[in-house]
């Protein structure tokens, strides 16, 4: 179950460092945004040079008047023709007047629009600053679940190895039952290369065994007191207690 938790922190850290990742896309919107800041200076700027025409249009329009009244004075002679020049007059005046308003109103709506697509992009730079930021912060926490997962993975697997080497310490069941003894086996060790036990009891006798057959191989005596401790040291075994030392060659 813990290997299983792991797993799904592990997997949670990945699927957030990808949902950071996809986060980070929206970078790109900032790039939308710039170009929209562009687009709206491009076109605050077309309507500068609209007003730029409007202007030298009417201009033109101040310059012609003299044309006009020679016309006028042309006309003089014909009614009719004075008529028709002034209401023609009357007419571009009128013309240049609404001209201008249109100019001025698509000049104002063209302003008007390119702020709002300023601010739009703007907003758009902020909010993707932001979800950059939260991305960042939700890759470094599904970094951090992923090492936990890790460092979870890594105890678990020495707390198993631990336990199973712990187990290993114990034996389950009795292998072999040693006989030869009369009194209580205080001191028991196996001998070099595995093959032997030896054993010290209070019945004043040291025996050494077979450790495949548990078979006695010989009995050794000759203290005065209980055993109380042995040690097998080479090709020789020792006995020893708080009064007495003992060596016997194997």
């Amino acid at each position: 179950m813990m290997i299983t938790t792991e797993v799904v922190m592990i997997t949670a850290g990945v699927m957030m460092m990808i949902t950071g990742v996809l986060m980070i896309t929206y970078v790109m919107m900032l790039i939308i945004g710039v170009m929209i800041i562009t687009t709206g200076v491009m076109m605050i700027t077309t309507g500068v040079i609209m007003i730029t025409t409007g202007v030298m249009m009417m201009i033109t329009g101040v310059l012609m008047i003299p044309y006009m009244m020679m016309l006028t004075i042309g006309v003089m002679i014909i009614t009719t023709r004075v008529v028709m020049i002034t209401t023609g007059v009357m007419m571009m005046i009128t013309g240049v007047i609404m001209i201008t308003m249109m100019m001025l109103i698509i000049v104002v709506m063209i302003i008007t629009t390119g702020i709002k697509m300023m601010i739009t992009g703007v907003m758009m730079i902020t909010t993707g600053v932001m979800m950059m930021n939260t991305g960042v912060m939700m890759i470094s926490t599904g970094v951090m679940m992923i090492t936990a997962g890790v460092m979870m993975m890594i105890v678990t697997g020495a707390s198993s190895s631990d336990e199973k080497h712990h187990e290993a310490l114990f034996v389950r069941q009795p292998l072999l039952e040693l006989l030869g003894h009369s009194g209580a086996v205080i001191a028991a060790d196996w001998l070099v290369g595995g093959t032997q036990v030896v054993s010290a009891s209070w019945d004043r006798m040291a025996n050494i065994y077979d450790a495949e057959t548990g078979a006695l191989v010989n009995s050794l005596t000759g203290s005065g007191i209980f055993h109380s401790t042995c040690v097998y040291h080479f090709s020789d075994v020792v006995y020893y207690h708080s009064s007495e030392v003992i060596l016997y060659s194997d």
